[in-house]
């Protein structure tokens, strides 16, 4: 075992440079696993898969041997010790085909088929298509370049702080499906998906993967991000679901009511269709998933160089974490929706209910939400103002603000009386060109005003309201007093 020394150094030597070369944490701790593998593999003097692992003639290690045993203790191909190249990709590339730019382009030539169509067809979705096809690169693109330095410092509060971005942008793009919404809608869905998605997925990484440490990106946003895209998808039908019941279909809830029903007995159907609906697509994936179709996450394991049955086993575990998951958010957002929009009381309450922003998409309601912010913003500002002006105005303020207000002068008789009377005991040029007399007035005011249907106070006085009666009596026509 002595000429092992030169062995495990020249090993050293060549790991510790692939080391410093690699950035990323999971790749790291893969070159580690490699290194106690070959490490045990040149200990016993074999070789694994096929790989020569033989010394010199100076008993040192020749380190394209130790290269190859390094990749087949892992699994991987060689090619007579020295490591080869795939397709595109750069020599010693073990993993998928590099794809050029050229290649990305031309991949995404491909969009423009359906552009085609649109235009032949004229469906006018060619421009949508564009739109589709542009904010795709980006966004995967300005993934790519966010997971990076997550993926590289591998710090808890990092992932814990995108995980919360994900759950947020998840929510948003859930309550922007319904055609309608309610007061509270976002923070039931976000509550609902936040606690649904840490439980399931704190379940799986604890549990059955048993990741540790427990925050680690590889396993965590990738797992969490198929779980909460399918969780969104199936809160978003549930929802759809049970509003368009309860405000289209409310007659047979509100029978049930009437009848006396609560209102859990009242919307049981209308619960179970809404179910129905946010589980059906989970079910038909579930059931032709490996015969028709082969997942995504599955297909990425394979395309790495993952071994076929270790991914088809991830896959497994990550369709039964997305099915809880899903059946958990989605049936507990339609029951706070029912809860929602029938009250304590076992009232069913539609004027809740109001037409949700124009456009589907979380851009399109956030762009609303941020719209009606800005007009609520705006009315309260205008509120304040007008509080301040009236409170600092001072006496001369709310003396003018008193004269400007005098009840108008009744009467049946002619002259400035049966014009509509003096406003604050004095008659403007303005006020005569505009005041044509009570024909201008509606009939009913006309007929309050003028007062020759309405006799004395004391015939009509018992059928208005106290403000009322005080203004009809400080402006009674003579007719009225005599």
């Amino acid at each position: 075992m002595a000429a092992l020394g030169g062995a495990e150094a020249q090993l050293a030597a060549l790991f510790g440079d692939m080391y410093a070369a690699v950035g990323w944490r999971p790749q790291r701790r893969l070159l580690a696993e490699l290194l106690t593998n070959a490490t045990a593999i040149l200990g016993s003097g074999g070789s694994s898969g096929g790989a020569a692992a033989s010394s010199n003639g100076a008993g040192c290690w020749d380190a394209a041997d130790i290269a190859a045993a390094l990749l087949a203790s892992a699994g991987m191909p060689t090619d007579g010790g020295i490591v080869g190249s795939k397709g595109g990709g750069d020599p010693g590339d073990s993993g998928p085909v590099d794809i050029s730019w050229v290649g990305l382009v031309l991949g995404t030539l491909l969009i423009a088929i359906n552009g085609l169509i649109s235009a032949w067809l004229r469906l006018g979705l060619h421009g949508k298509l564009a739109v589709a096809a542009v904010r795709c690169i980006l966004q995967l693109s300005v993934l790519g370049y966010i997971l990076l330095p997550i993926f590289t410092f591998n710090r808890w509060w990092l992932t814990l702080l995108y995980t919360l971005f994900m759950l947020v942008v998840a929510a948003v793009e859930a309550v922007s499906r319904p055609t309608q919404t309610y007061n509270g809608m976002l923070l039931q869905v976000l509550t609902v998906l936040g606690l649904a998605s840490s439980a399931i997925i704190s379940y799986g990484l604890a549990l059955v993967v048993r990741v540790s440490p427990w925050y680690d990106p590889q396993y965590l946003i990738p797992m969490l991000g198929m779980l909460l895209g399918n969780a969104c998808s199936g809160v978003a039908v549930g929802l759809s679901t049970i509003l368009d019941e309860l405000s289209s279909g409310r007659d047979k809830v509100e029978m049930l009511l009437a009848m006396g029903a609560t209102r859990m007995e009242a919307t049981r159907d209308v619960v179970q269709r809404a179910s129905r609906m946010a589980l059906t697509p989970l079910l038909n994936t579930m059931n032709v998933v490996g015969i028709v179709s082969i997942p995504g996450m599955m297909t990425g394991q394979i395309l790495g160089g993952s071994d076929p049955s270790k991914a088809a086993r991830y896959q497994i575990i990550i369709m039964f974490l997305i099915g809880a998951a899903t059946g958990m958010a989605a049936v507990a957002t339609i029951m706070m929706a029912v809860l929602s929009l029938l009250d304590s009381q076992h009232r069913l309450r539609p004027e809740r209910l109001v037409p949700s922003a124009s456009g589907k998409g979380a851009l399109a309601w956030l762009g609303a939400q941020a719209a009606q912010g800005w007009r609520a913003m705006r009315a309260r500002a205008t509120h304040i103002a007008a509080r301040v002006r009236r409170a600092f105005g001072g006496a001369h303020g709310r003396k003018r603000g008193a004269a400007a207000y005098r009840p108008l002068d009744g009467g049946g008789g002619a002259g400035n009386g049966s014009r509509g009377g003096r406003v604050g005991g004095a008659v403007t040029a303005d006020t005569e060109a505009e005041a044509e007399g009570p024909e201008q007035l509606p009939p009913r005011l006309r007929e309050v005003l003028v007062g020759d249907s309405l006799g004395s106070a004391s015939s009509w006085g018992g059928s208005f309201t106290p403000r009322l009666q005080q203004t009809l009596l400080a402006g009674e026509s003579p007719a009225g007093s005599s």
